[in-house]
């Protein structure tokens, strides 16, 4: 049976991973991940243990990916862009963007006292909105 290796692989280090295949040095990564080269080292040899490939080799240019490394990144780049995409989407609340109806229940003190600005509010920041008003007993 073939070893799982997305169960217990810590996807901090897929991070890590992507921006060594980018800049293919330890001190440009440790400086675009904000931390230090020791700490590009160790996730590194965790990279190393957990797939088994060397991923990169030193060379007077730099690192070299291997050929596995390379495969990796191709494949695991666009999925790393797409999540990173779509966690930090805004999630912020449009009232232009709703459609539908909106029940709202009052009493009819509150229906008497605020049932017109509450429609106009509504309607201006709302405009797609059908609002109806339940009046409660």
């Amino acid at each position: 049976m073939a070893k799982d290796l997305f169960s217990n692989l810590d996807l901090n280090l897929l991070r890590t991973f992507i921006i060594l295949h980018q800049e293919r040095n330890m001190r440009k990564a440790s400086e675009r991940l904000f931390v230090s080269q020791p700490a590009i080292s160790k996730a590194l040899q965790r990279l190393r243990d957990h797939f088994g490939d060397e991923l990169f080799v030193k060379t007077h240019h730099g690192l070299r990916a291997t050929e596995y490394a390379n495969q990796l990144a191709e494949s695991i780049s666009p999925i790393l862009d797409e999540l990173s995409s779509t966690l930090n989407e805004s999630n912020e609340f449009n009232p232009q963007e709703l459609d539908g109806v909106i029940k709202i229940a009052l009493s009819p003190f509150l229906l008497s006292a605020i049932a017109n600005s509450l429609f106009q509010a509504i309607r201006t920041e709302a405009p797609n909105v059908q609002s109806a008003i339940i009046k409660l007993v």
